[in-house]
Parts: structure tokens; sequence; C-alpha cells
């Protein structure tokens, strides 16, 4: 069985991020210090939302029998898959990318 939670692989800190921590992390690289105000009750769910919509980056990981399975990194031209390996690391270079149309 499959579960999904909008959270972030973390290459500094070799852990998944949580999901509030990792809406910081997109807001904070998609707005740097100026977030709109509109955005300063967000929550991870409502950014994932915003950002399917308006074609902006965001992160989701899911997790098979409740170990991570593999990271989905959505942006504006692609769809990145990143595959865990049994210790729970990111392999990035077991990668699959598709060019997004929109």
């Amino acid at each position: 069985m499959f579960r999904v939670e909008f959270s972030k692989y973390s290459d500094i800190m070799n852990k998944i991020m949580d999901e509030q921590t990792t809406l910081e992390v997109h807001l904070s690289a998609e707005y740097s210090q100026n977030v709109p105000k509109k955005f300063s009750d967000i929550t991870p769910e409502e950014w994932a939302e915003y950002d399917f919509e308006n074609g902006t980056e965001y992160s989701l990981n899911y997790y098979r029998n409740n170990k991570p399975y593999c990271e989905v990194l959505i942006d504006s031209m692609t769809i990145s898959l990143s595959y865990y390996n049994d210790i729970n690391f990111l392999k990035k270079d077991l990668m699959t990318c598709f060019s997004r149309e929109i």
C-alpha cells in the first residue's frame, strides 16, 4: 500500500523534512524573503494545490509499507522521480524524468 505526503528530501540533513519545513523551504525558494501575505497562513496541502494549478515547484514523497519509496519533484518543465535505497537515502543517480507540457 502506498501513502503520499507533501515533503522533500534534504541533502544537507540526509533525511525527509516534515511537511511544514518543506513548505517553508518551497516558499523561501519561490519568494526569497518576500513571501506574499496571502501565503502567511497557508497549509502544506493548500500550497501543493496552488503549485499544481500554477506550475511552480513542489515535491511529494511516496511511502510503500511505511518506508520511503520515491520522491516526485514537479516544476514548470519536468516531473522527476528519485528512488530511495534500503537505508532511506535518496539516490539521485536512479532517476526518471519526464518533460512537462503545459
